[in-house]
């Protein structure tokens, strides 16, 4: 028997042992049809299994079954399946084998999934597969294993995911229940996953210990997402149990565990009988043993769908009744009384870690005896030791008792902008009265805030598009008013946005981004009420310094907008002047449509592809059309526009034309915001006009020191001019500020590589790639570098590295004729140089490009002939001619001196 045969076999025989007398000989003359040797070999299984030692191994089947995949795994390692090369098993079980294999395309390691050989004999199930497949593989998310390809070699249909090295839940479960704590993060990276599955349509109806990955970094990974349904027999008609029931063949129906009540009766299913599953599991963790058991599968859906669960107390007497109400919901056998939605279970899941960690530290800071605390979001009572202080924390205390109560008359019965509206409201109101608190009892001059959460349900509750959209504002937003701040550094959106909907560690945070005190926010709706919880932690010890929580209408917060500023700001701790004030107010709009459109102007913005870009300024003029004195929806076009050329290869003088237009109508309406100037300073820059860079740039950050992007910018001028002490100041402000963002880590390391300290450049790109190992443009500027101390081996390295990231050799085949060029292989230097030039390239460094790599192979007069090309296009990488690199052996030439004045960058 070949083990494609067998394979069919075993499937066969593991469906039918689910099912009774009755329903069993229905079932085989389905699935074996005609043919009478498949149905004796079944048979002769299934006699073998009623009459075997049931201290044994359960089936003879299975026994036989692992002889043979073991054959054939013995025959499969070691050979190639597509562009990947099988190293070993590393899992089994119904759906086919699974292997540890590399991709010789990328040299990566990957999961290849062979899926039994009976698959191709049944195109229903073939067409299925694939259709799911491929929608899996559009699911982007953390918390969800990425699918890299479906394919068929050999006769084998395959699925190659990304290789996840760590263990599954089963294999923890087997030393026992997890901690509370850590069942709680399981839970909710992969309520994450589901809630982002479910949002794309796909339902994973396989939830189990097997299904999900735990990595060491404490990161989860769901496996198999929206395949479940394809590993039992084909259902006949009305018979969608028959696929149901055989979800884990490989182990003899262990799967049965896991099921819906709806599941288990056949019926059709939707996104909460993930919602159940996903609550046995949780059961699971916490107690190390599942919900609902029985003798036999039978048995157990039997408990499913008439027994309850043993409570949760048996197991924890301590739980505590949130945990209680979270399991119990998740388990209900209606689905009616049922979570109707994963998002409605990550926000509970997500009040629960917050009182825990709350309860945590409050329980840590009583035992050292620093500060204590009052109720579940209770402010703080801090200890003054300081008459000054003492007088700060009164002045404040009426402000904190009255505001819930100035918000409370307000009107119900808007739309979803005015939502938006009141959401653009909170960032000031939360920026004063943390600023109060804090600055109040314990002074500091750095601070990080985290991105907001969002969870809502009901009428009025926005989508989970929209959420994002919303969660993004809301950060950014506080982040912009906090840094209006006088002597408070504030860190910049880029840096924070990486821990978007990740858990971490105050003191590690702190040390990480160099600051004092984070804040942490959330947003909840329910029906027309809205939540706001906010937390202030000291990164020094994990204290918690002030938090607080905002239970209000959702009514239109804009009348109210300018009287509420006011009465924070009069109350605010570090005393700003009216003018301050008044520029924080400023920023906002009264137009809750118009927010709406900015904050998704800058969510677009700030994802920095040619597509994202036209989609954000889009927005922006959306925004403008709703408030035509936007005056941050005006600075939004200008910045777009000043990197459009560098991601679309539009022309550098239309995008300046409207730069110009954009930001002289925001200043014209608010003078004194920064992001203008700053736009002004790039433009500047790009036109070689180095005292208008200059001074745009400087007062970009006069008006605000916060703003990372002008200390960048402003550092790149500098730099070009040959001010390299000047410039790396100005660098590592802007990398203090925003210290986990490529660009500005890129933007110091560059100007330490043109100032010709490569070995500090080389070290700063390597930690930065610590940081953000998939920022590829770093790896093309240690590759640079590297090149510069004749290191070529290591450079060519990087680059391979980069174009892995960035899709290929072509769009980075200047670089490699660069790197081949100084490594001295002129052939292969000019292989890539003719794959460059054939491109049909869309970018405005080309010609300036082509007459670095002709300056290497030591052909002047091609390289000074490209230049001139590229002066003549008006290209904008010749601003750095004065000080590049790859550009020296050119710098005894006359003609080089000439070019210098054409940049106005002649001594």
């Amino acid at each position: 028997m070949t083990p494609e045969r067998f394979q069919h076999v075993q499937d066969i025989f593991l469906a039918a042992l689910d099912r009774g007398a009755k329903e069993r000989a229905a079932f085989l003359d389905r699935a074996c049809a005609d043919d009478r040797d498949l149905r004796r070999e079944v048979e002769s299984l299934l006699a073998a299994h009623e009459t075997s030692d049931p201290l044994l191994d359960r089936t003879v089947g299975v026994v036989a079954a692992q002889v043979l995949a073991q054959e054939q795994c013995e025959a499969i390692v070691g050979q190639a399946i597509g562009a990947y090369r099988v190293e070993r098993q590393i899992g089994r079980g119904g759906m086919g084998e699974v292997y540890l294999a590399r991709d010789t395309r990328l040299d990566r390691p990957v999961a290849i999934k062979l899926l039994p050989a009976s698959f191709n004999n049944d195109t229903d199930r073939v067409r299925r597969f694939q259709q799911e497949a491929r929608a899996a593989s559009l699911l982007n998310h953390p918390n969800i294993v990425t699918i890299h390809e479906i394919g068929e070699a050999a006769g084998r249909r395959f699925i190659v995911t990304e290789f996840v090295e760590g263990k599954t839940l089963r294999l923890l479960l087997r030393a026992g229940a997890v901690t509370p704590d850590r069942a709680l993060d399981i839970v909710t990276q992969v309520a994450s996953a589901l809630n982002a599955a479910h949002q794309a349509g796909i339902i994973h109806r396989d939830i189990k210990p097997e299904n999900v990955m735990a990595r060491a970094d404490g990161y989860v990974k769901v496996l198999d997402f929206g395949l479940a349904k394809l590993t039992g027999p084909a259902p006949g008609p009305h018979d969608e149990s028959a696929s149901e029931l055989s979800t884990e063949s490989g182990t003899v129906m262990g799967t049965v565990k896991y099921m819906s009540p709806e599941q288990a009766r056949g019926q059709k299913v939707d996104q909460r009988t993930d919602i159940f599953s996903l609550g046995v599991v949780f059961y699971e963790l916490l107690t190390g043993r599942a919900p609902f058991e029985g003798e036999t599968p039978s048995h157990t859906i039997v408990a499913i769908l008439e027994r309850e669960p043993p409570p949760l107390t048996d197991y924890l007497p301590d739980a505590p009744a949130p945990l209680r109400r979270i399991i119990e919901q998740a388990l209900h056998k209606a689905r009616e009384a049922r979570y109707q939605t994963v998002g409605e279970m990550l926000g509970d899941l997500g009040e629960l870690r917050q009182e825990l960690q709350l309860q945590a530290r409050q329980e840590r800071a009583a035992a050292s005896g620093t500060s204590s605390a009052r109720g579940r979001y209770a402010t703080a009572a801090v200890r003054p030791t300081h008459p000054e202080t003492i007088a700060t924390v009164r002045q404040s205390a009426p402000l904190i008792q009255t505001q819930t109560a100035s918000l409370a008359p307000l009107v119900l019965g808007i739309k979803r902008h005015r939502l938006v509206a009141a959401l653009a409201l909170i960032p000031v109101a939360v920026a004063a009265v943390v600023l109060i608190n804090y600055y109040g009892t314990n002074r500091t001059d750095s601070l990080a805030v985290l991105p907001f959460t969002y969870s809502g349900n009901g009428p009025g509750a926005a989508t989970d598009v929209d959420a994002e959209y919303l969660s993004d504002g809301m950060t950014e937003t506080l982040i912009s008013n906090l840094s209006q701040m006088p002597r408070l550094k504030v860190i910049a959106r880029s840096s924070v946005a990486r821990f978007k909907g990740k858990e971490i560690d105050p003191r590690e945070l702190g040390r990480l981004l160099d600051v004092r005190a984070i804040l942490i926010g959330r947003v909840i709706q329910r029906g027309e009420r809205l939540a706001v919880s906010v937390e202030l932690v000291d990164t020094r010890n994990d204290s918690r310094l002030w938090g607080n929580q905002y239970d209000i209408r959702i009514a239109d917060l804009q009348p109210t907008q300018r009287e509420i500023a006011r009465a924070i700001s009069a109350q605010l701790g570090i005393r700003l002047t009216g003018e301050q004030q008044r520029q924080i107010e400023r920023r906002d709009t009264g137009n809750g449509e118009a927010y709406e459109l900015y904050i998704k102007g800058r969510y677009c913005w700030n994802k920095r592809t040619d597509v994202e870009i036209k989609k954000g300024i889009e927005y922006y003029r959306q925004a403008i059309a709703a408030d035509p004195n936007y005056a941050l929806a005006y600075a939004g076009l200008a910045e777009s526009f000043t990197l459009l050329p560098y991601y679309s290869g539009s022309r550098l003088a239309d995008a300046h034309a409207v730069v110009r237009e954009m930001a002289s109508k925001a200043l014209a309406i608010d003078e004194r915001l920064a992001e203008p100037h700053a736009a002004l300073a790039m433009v500047c820059g790009q036109e070689w006009n180095w005292s208008g860079a200059l001074d745009e740039s400087r007062r970009a950050i006069e008006l605000n020191p916060n703003y990372a992007t002008a200390h960048q910018w402003n550092g790149l001028v500098l730099a070009r001019l040959g001010r390299f002490d000047e410039a790396l100041a100005e660098c590592g402000r802007a990398r203090e500020l925003d210290p986990i963002s490529g660009s500005i880590i890129s933007a110091l390391g560059t100007t330490l590589y043109y100032a010709r300290r490569y070995d500090r450049a080389i070290q700063e790109f390597k930690k930065g790639l610590e940081l953000v190992p998939d920022f590829s443009g770093l790896r093309i500027h240690l590759s640079r570098a590297y090149e510069q101390q004749g290191m070529h081996s290591e450079a060519l390295a990087e680059l391979q590295k980069a174009a892995a990231l960035t899709g290929g050799e072509s769009g980075l085949a200047c670089e490699f004729a660069y790197a081949h060029a100084r490594s001295g292989n002129r052939a292969e230097a000019l292989r890539y140089l003719q794959m460059y030039q054939d491109k049909d390239w869309p970018g405005v460094r080309e010609a300036y490009a082509v007459a670095k790599i002709f300056a290497a192979l030591g052909d002047k007069d091609q390289a000074f002939g490209a230049l001139n090309q590229s002066f003549e296009a008006g290209e904008v990488e010749p601003g750095w001619i004065k000080v590049d690199p790859q550009l020296d052996n050119l710098r005894d030439d006359a003609r080089f001196d000439e070019l210098l004045k054409r940049a106005h960058l002649a001594p």
